[in-house]
């Protein structure tokens, strides 16, 4: 079933990065925060030097990590591809959150510091850790996969297959991706899985066109080209409508009445 399809409402809410204004982004923490609070959560996925998927925005570990406390030594510029798992699981990914305060929500007291003091919230998690958290809760997954310029597009397609194929335990999965060879490769050799093509500022003249010839379930794209898109004829072609980050809410009105389907956002 297509992923958009397997929801009893018609306006949704996914969770950025998971409930990143209170826990620490694209953690286990982050998503189980979510629950309960979002229709479903978007995360990102980085590939490892041993090929392992694991969750992670920035193609570098300095922002959210400490990996350069950890690997002091001729590792800048601490790219996920550069380190292996097993050197990825020795890191700290909650800690920033506290020093940085994103959001402000430490400062202001909408967050408690030792509410974060836990391994859920520190630890970056692989792409198994994440489809057993989206099957013991129910939770829908919108997996992005990240441009990976180490890696061909078939590469990066028969590994996110095989960690699919891997955990084999149902979860509503829809992947999604800026790179659209990665969501060609996956649809030609699994049309069952859902997927999503991403956009940012600037789309395809014939947007349809474009999509139906990637077999592309929906489309996801930044707010600014949300004119253009036009979302009752593709919707006539079996293909759903998101946009991100939509925070504000009277924003969200006037988006889900011209029928898209999701919003990606911040805050519930």
């Amino acid at each position: 079933m297509p992923f958009y399809e397997s929801f009893d409402k018609k306006e949704l809410i996914a969770a950025h990065r998971g409930w990143q204004t209170i826990r620490p982004e694209n953690t286990i923490a982050a998503f189980e925060a979510a629950v309960g609070h979002f229709d479903f959560i978007e995360l990102d996925l980085q590939l490892t030097k041993d090929d392992v998927f694991i969750v992670m925005h920035d193609a570098s570990l300095e922002r959210t990590t400490d990996a350069a406390l950890k690997f002091p030594n001729k590792r800048a510029p601490y790219l996920v591809a550069d380190f292996t798992l097993e050197e990825i699981e020795r890191l700290d990914a909650g800690s920033w959150f506290l020093k940085s305060d994103p959001f402000g929500s430490v400062a202001n007291g909408r967050v408690d510091p030792k509410s974060l003091d836990s391994p859920k919230s520190r630890k970056i998690p692989t792409i198994q850790e994440t489809l057993r958290f989206g099957a013991a809760f129910n939770m829908p997954l919108n997996l992005e996969i990240k441009r990976m310029s180490h890696r061909s597009g078939e590469e990066v397609a028969k590994i996110f297959l095989k960690e699919l194929e891997e955990f084999g335990a149902p979860v509503t999965v829809l992947v999604s991706s800026f790179d659209h060879s990665y969501i060609k490769r996956i649809k030609e050799e699994a049309p069952q899985t859902s997927a999503a093509a991403l956009f940012a500022k600037s789309l395809p003249s014939d947007l349809e066109g474009y999509l139906l010839n990637l077999k592309a379930e929906a489309c996801h794209a930044e707010t600014a080209p949300a004119p253009q898109i036009p979302v009752s004829k593709l919707l006539k072609k079996g293909i759903s409508s998101a946009l991100y980050t939509v925070n504000d809410k009277n924003l969200r009105k006037e988006l889900f009445r011209r029928g898209f389907r999701a919003l990606f956002a911040n805050e519930p």
